[in-house]
């Protein structure tokens, strides 16, 4: 499709989208709707969260090793790209809210079947199965519903406060689990993750939304929302920037050990506190100065984080977790934000899962196949490659017409 064909077709979307959104005041976008879908997604992110914390229990308590390791923490994103079709076929095709309460229903089933893990194998490996199943409909139901609930001149900050309702429980739950196991061992955690998740579902079955009706164009399924350019382009660049976030997370606390440091945990917190930060107190900037415009240069800071953490020091790692929560607190909200608003409502929920499964690709990618970058050069040449990747997205991000067009008519729109 020529980019003055797409650039007509999203402005015509965009018109009837304005229709849609004029129905609440941009003044009145947080709602007791909204509310409902941050408390069940925050919620469950703390059961979510709490399984951070699965390594230390695998070493612990089965005396596992590193590759045993790596391969139960890796079926979990193996699971959700696997499992991102059908959540986003689920959301598309149903009351948004079914896939939420499914999907936190099967969180409380996993979570409460890790009381029955007593050895590796395949028992553990289809509760890691679950898990995975679990956050593609979660997370794929709450952005879908996000987009629904709120008028689009408030997307980018409701997508930024749904990521900041879960991301806050990915320093909250772990805290508070870890001296829970000490205290009285890893069985109350895994029970009370299942509460958690438990009571999130039942949060979730009280989310109100929208009408709903399914469309007839809802049956074309993700493979139909691929064959436009705006879709197939977004999925590389979060693809990209994704496995730039999961080559930081998963090697940053070896490089800091590298660097001589023995405390590890400065730049997570510095990371997680400017994301949560940004969200919260700058969530309307896209909506100021183009959700577009922000993207891209949030991505460039993205990367170019990344590719100073080949060269800092000891001492500059909690300074670079900053500006890297602050890039990636503004980046995914905006990008997210263009894609949803790309597309007609019965397609969001595919787009979202588009994200779902783009994200943990890249996160899988950069975490297990840039390890044997850090055999062959060290953990510096993971990050210049990682670097590279996230420079590639944002080189796509501005030569590609679909989402130029899509981003201009979001700001017009």
């Amino acid at each position: 499709m020529r980019a003055g064909t797409f650039s007509r077709l999203v402005a015509s979307r965009s018109a009837a989208r304005t229709a849609e959104a004029a129905a609440v005041p941009a003044g009145d976008w947080f709602t007791a709707d909204l509310a409902r879908v941050l408390g069940a997604a925050s919620v469950w992110g703390s059961a979510f969260s709490t399984f951070y914390l699965l390594p230390k229990f695998l070493a612990q308590e089965l005396g596992a090793g590193p590759s045993e390791i790596g391969l139960a923490v890796g079926i979990f994103p193996i699971a959700t790209v696997a499992a991102t079709p059908f959540a986003g076929w689920v959301v598309d095709r149903f009351p948004r809210r079914y896939a939420m309460v499914a999907g936190a229903a099967v969180m409380a089933l996993a979570a409460a079947g890790f009381l029955g893990v007593r050895r590796l194998g395949p028992f553990l490996d289809a509760l890691r199965a679950l898990q995975g199943l679990s956050y593609a409909l979660v997370v794929t139901a709450v952005g879908t519903l996000v987009a629904d609930v709120v008028p689009r001149a408030r997307l980018n900050q409701a997508l930024g406060l749904s990521g900041a309702s879960m991301l806050v429980m990915n320093a909250v739950a772990p805290a508070a689990a870890e001296p829970l196991a000490a205290a009285a061992g890893w069985p109350a955690v895994f029970a009370a993750a299942s509460i958690a998740a438990a009571t999130a579902t039942v949060l979730a079955a009280g989310v109100r939304e929208p009408a709903w009706a399914r469309a007839a164009g809802a049956r074309g399924g993700l493979r139909a929302l691929l064959a436009q350019p705006v879709a197939r382009h977004y999925g590389l660049v979060v693809a990209l920037s994704g496995a730039a976030f999961g080559a930081v997370f998963t090697f940053e606390p070896a490089h800091a050990l590298a660097l001589g440091r023995t405390r590890v945990g400065g730049f997570f917190i510095a990371y997680a506190c400017a994301a949560i930060a940004v969200r919260v107190g700058l969530g309307s900037l896209p909506a100021r100065l183009g959700s577009y415009r922000v993207a891209r240069t949030a991505l460039a800071l993205y990367a170019l984080v990344v590719l100073a953490l080949a060269g800092v020091g000891a001492g500059g790692l909690e300074p670079l977790g900053a500006l890297f929560g602050l890039a990636h607190g503004l980046f995914y909200p905006a990008i997210n934000a263009i894609a949803v608003a790309a597309v007609r409502r019965h397609e969001r929920g595919r787009m979202i899962a588009v994200f779902t499964g783009a994200f943990s690709a890249g996160l899988a990618g950069g975490s297990t196949l840039l390890g044997y970058v850090a055999v062959w050069g060290g953990y510096p040449a993971v990050f210049v490659v990682a670097a590279c990747g996230a420079a590639v997205a944002l080189v796509l991000l501005r030569v590609s017409p679909a989402l130029s067009a899509a981003g201009r008519a979001m700001e017009v729109g």
